[in-house]
C-alpha cells in the first residue's frame, strides 16, 4: 500500500474564523476531543483514511467510487461579530467539544465499497445517493494504534492476565506505563459492585464478560480485513450500514483505547464520581447484554445533506401547523413509533466518554452505547446537515440529568430494528443574536434536515423532542419550540414535546396554544413564521443598543407572538 492511500491531517487550526459549507461563520477551531487525526474543519476536507488497529498490513486497496459533494447555495457569512457562530456545542457538565482546522496535503483517496451486499455479513457497506466523478461521499484516515492506551497484541494478552481490578491496573501499568497518574480505577470499583451486587457476579464478570470483551475487540481483524473504516464526510448526503455485531466490535475496541486520539474508557474508569459512574455502567451493562444474546439486525448511520437552495421558503408556506402535544416528566426514549430527538454536538457523542452528561451523553453513554461507534465514522455537522441512526437498541434505563444521572437497570428493546434518531446541533450560546431572522432560519433549517424523509408515508411518524438547544446552550425555550413545530410541520409530523421541569411552562403553552387557534383558527406555516421574526426582531435591535447583550432567558416571545395576532392590528395577508 502506497501512502497515497492514507492522508495524516495536522491537528492545528487556522487562525480566525471559518466558514462551514452552509455560509455559517464560526470561531477558531485548534483542537478534538476524539480522532486528533480524523478530519479537518469545513467542507474544504481532503478524503483521508480511518486505518483500524491491525498488526497486519491490508493486502489490497478498495475499488474507488466516486460521489458529488452536497453543494450550498448560502450566500457568505457577513462575518459581524455580532452574529452567534455554530460552535461545536457541549454543556459545561460535559467538558466542552474541542474541535480541530487545517487543511491536509492532498492525496489521492479511494472510497469504501464494501464487498457485501446486505447488512447480514460481515463487512459493512456504503452508500451515497448518487454518483459522479467530483469527490467521494465516504472518507477514512490514518490512525495509529502504538499512540493509544493499549495496541493490538495486548489484547491477545489481557484475557489471561486480567482476573480482579488489582490485575487489571498492574497489566495497564506493565503495558503502558504512562497510565500509572490515571490509576487506581476507582470509578471501575464502584461501578461493578453497582451493576452486578455481589462478589460471585462480579467474578464472573472477569471469567466472563471482560475476556468476552477483549475476544469480541480481536474479531476487528476478520470484520474489516483491509483495516479500512468509512467516515461520512461532511458537505456529502451518504451512509453507513453495519451489523450491530460490527458496532459491538468498534464499542470494545474504543473500551480499550485501542483508537489514537479518542477519549478513554480509563477516565471514566478513574473517575469517581455520577455522571462518569453511571455512563460506565451503561457500557458494562451493554457488554453483559450481548455477551450473553449476541446482538442482530443492522445499524444505519446516514448523514442528511439537503442544499440550502431546497430548504423551504417559510414566509411562502400555507400548510396549516401540525398538532402539538405537551408530554409531562416522559422521556424522548420512551416514545415508542416516533422519531427521537438527540440534541447533539456538532461532532456528534460530545462528551459521552469525558464523563458528559447531558441529553445526548445519556443517550449514547447509558442508553445505547452501542452508537459509541458512530463517533469514530462521523465528520462535523454543517448548518444543512443532520445525522440519522436508524435501528440502534436501548439497554438500560436511567433516572435524574446532569450531575444526578444514575443507571438504573436493564430495557428490553421490543423493537430496535423500527427506532430511527435524529441528531442535529443547536446554536452555541447565540444571545440575543438567536432572535435575528438569519438565525431563525438557520435553526429551522437544521430541524427540517433532520426530520426531511422523501420517501416516508403520506401519514409521517410523529415527532419526539423537548428543549432542544436550551438550558447550557442558552437557547430562548419559547422560540425554540416555535422552531421545531414549525419545521416539523413542514415534514408534516405532529410534534411530541417531553418536558421535566416545572408544570407552570407546561401550562404556559396550552393557555397560549388555546389562545392562538382562538385568534388563528387554520394557522399556518407562513402565519406563524411570519409572527415569530416580527415580533423577535425588535428584541435584537434593542440588544445592539446595550453595552451588555440580552440573553433571551425571560423572553415572552408566547406573548408577543399573541400580541401579534390581536385584532388591533392589520389583518395578516
Amino acid at each position: 500500500m502506497t501512502t497515497e492511500d492514507f492522508v495524516v491531517l495536522p491537528t492545528g487550526a487556522p487562525s480566525g474564523c471559518c466558514v462551514d459549507s452552509s455560509g455559517f461563520e464560526r470561531p477558531e477551531e485548534s483542537h478534538w476531543p476524539r480522532c486528533k487525526l480524523l478530519l479537518s474543519c469545513g467542507a474544504r476536507r481532503e478524503p483521508c483514511w480511518l486505518r483500524l488497529p491491525l498488526p497486519s498490513p491490508p493486502s489490497h486497496n478498495p475499488t474507488a467510487t466516486e460521489h458529488p459533494p452536497c453543494t450550498s447555495n448560502a450566500p457568505p457569512s457577513s462575518g459581524k461579530t455580532s452574529t452567534p457562530t455554530q460552535a461545536a456545542a457541549t454543556s459545561t457538565d460535559s467538558p466542552a467539544a474541542e474541535q480541530q482546522g487545517g487543511s491536509s496535503t492532498p492525496a489521492a483517496s479511494k472510497d469504501v465499497s464494501s464487498a457485501a451486499a446486505s447488512p447480514s455479513t460481515s463487512a459493512a457497506t456504503c452508500t451515497t445517493s448518487s454518483s459522479s466523478s467530483s469527490s467521494s461521499g465516504t472518507s477514512s484516515c490514518a490512525v495509529s494504534s502504538d499512540e493509544g492506551f493499549l495496541d493490538f497484541l495486548s489484547l491477545e494478552k489481557i484475557e489471561t492476565a486480567v482476573n480482579d481490578v488489582e490485575s487489571l491496573e498492574l497489566f495497564l501499568v506493565n503495558v503502558q506505563p504512562k497510565l500509572v497518574r490515571a490509576l487506581p480505577l476507582k470509578g471501575l470499583r464502584a461501578a461493578l459492585p453497582a451493576l452486578f451486587g455481589n462478589e460471585c457476579a462480579i467474578a464472573d464478570f472477569f471469567q466472563r464478560i471482560f475476556p468476552y470483551i477483549c475476544q469480541l475487540a480481536l474479531l476487528i481483524e476478520s470484520e474489516w480485513p483491509e483495516q479500512k473504516l468509512p467516515v461520512l464526510k461532511s458537505g456529502i448526503d451518504a451512509s453507513i450500514t453495519w451489523t450491530r455485531k460490527q458496532a459491538s466490535i468498534l464499542v470494545a475496541n474504543a473500551f480499550f483505547s485501542c483508537f489514537t486520539g479518542i477519549s478513554s474508557f480509563f477516565s471514566l474508569s478513574v473517575a469517581l464520581q455520577n455522571p462518569h459512574t453511571a455512563t460506565l455502567m451503561g457500557v458494562l451493562h451493554y457488554f453483559h447484554r450481548i455477551c450473553d444474546i449476541p446482538p442482530e439486525g443492522a445499524l444505519t448511520i446516514h448523514r442528511q445533506c439537503i442544499p440550502v437552495a431546497q430548504i423551504p421558503h417559510w414566509a411562502d408556506l400555507t400548510l396549516t401547523l401540525s398538532e402539538i402535544k405537551m408530554l409531562h416528566k416522559a422521556g424522548i426514549e420512551d416514545q415508542i413509533g416516533a422519531i427521537r430527538a438527540d440534541f447533539a454536538n456538532r461532532m456528534i457523542g460530545g462528551g459521552v466518554l469525558r464523563g458528559g452528561c447531558a441529553q445526548e451523553e445519556i443517550l449514547f453513554g447509558i442508553l445505547s452505547p452501542e452508537l459509541i461507534s458512530t463517533i469514530l465514522v462521523c465528520d462535523p455537522m454543517e448548518s444543512n446537515e443532520a445525522i440519522i441512526f436508524s435501528g440502534p437498541e436501548r439497554f438500560s434505563t436511567y433516572t435524574g440529568y446532569s450531575r444526578a444521572v444514575q443507571w438504573i437497570g436493564d430495557y428490553q428493546d421490543k423493537s430496535p430494528s423500527t427506532t430511527k434518531i435524529v441528531a442535529y446541533d443547536a446554536l452555541m450560546h447565540p444571545m440575543a443574536a438567536q432572535y435575528t431572522r438569519e438565525m431563525i432560519d438557520r435553526e429551522l433549517m437544521k430541524v427540517y434536515v433532520a426530520l426531511f424523509d422523501p420517501q416516508s408515508a403520506a401519514h409521517n411518524a410523529p415527532f419526539a423532542t423537548g428543549n432542544w438547544g436550551c438550558g447550557e446552550f442558552g437557547g430562548d425555550q419559547e422560540l425554540k419550540l416555535i422552531i421545531q413545530w414549525i419545521a416539523a410541520s413542514a415534514t408534516g409530523r405532529d410534534v411530541l414535546y417531553t418536558y421535566w421541569g416545572d408544570v407552570k411552562f407546561i401550562d404556559t403553552f396550552n393557555e397560549w396554544l388555546t389562545a392562538l387557534k382562538e385568534l388563528r383558527p387554520q394557522l399556518t406555516i407562513k402565519d406563524l413564521y411570519s409572527a415569530c421574526v416580527a415580533v423577535c426582531a425588535p428584541i435584537w435591535e434593542d440588544a445592539k443598543k446595550n453595552t451588555e447583550p440580552a440573553d433571551g432567558k425571560y423572553t415572552t416571545v408566547f406573548t408577543m407572538v399573541l400580541d401579534y395576532f390581536r385584532p388591533s392590528r392589520c389583518s395578516i395577508s
